[in-house]
């Protein structure tokens, strides 16, 4: 909660290493309430020093929290970071929940959107899609040389 509300106040791009530990801290908890959760997290550790906004990879995390069926050990939800080339992308992928948790208001992906699109403009892009089961989400961003 302290990590979003001093993001709000805060500077408009921030190193992605203290989300990073945040996106750690929410599985830890979620873990706590409901041991069946199984996320793979994988990035290079140099990217942590990447410049972005903040608030991204922790909202696509709760929604695979939120959203998704996260109980199978041999089939996990997949969060990935990577740079190539100046661009920074976010891939998520998770099987998708057959129950009806329907609750909130569905605006996570907007937001993140709308952010995106604030910020980074023609240079930042977000699909999402459904497919053999899967949620899936690519976010990419041009990042100027001075982000990096």
């Amino acid at each position: 909660m302290r990590y979003a509300l001093e993001c709000e106040h805060g500077p408009e791009i921030m190193p992605l290493e203290e989300e990073i530990r945040q996106v750690e801290n929410l599985l830890q908890l979620s873990r706590i309430r409901q041991p069946a959760i199984f996320i793979d997290f994988s990035y290079n550790w140099e990217i942590e020093q990447i410049q972005t906004i903040p608030l991204v990879l922790l909202s696509l995390t709760e929604n695979m929290i939120k959203h998704g069926n996260l109980s199978q050990p041999e089939d996990p939800g997949k969060i990935t970071l990577k740079l190539k080339n100046n661009v920074f992308i976010i891939e998520t992928s998770n099987l998708i929940n057959t129950g009806l948790n329907d609750t909130g208001f569905h605006t996570g992906l907007e937001n993140i959107r709308q952010r995106l699109l604030h910020t980074y403009g023609a240079r930042a892009e977000i699909t999402s899609e459904l497919s053999g089961g899967y949620y899936k989400v690519l976010i990419s961003m041009v990042l100027d040389n001075s982000l990096l």
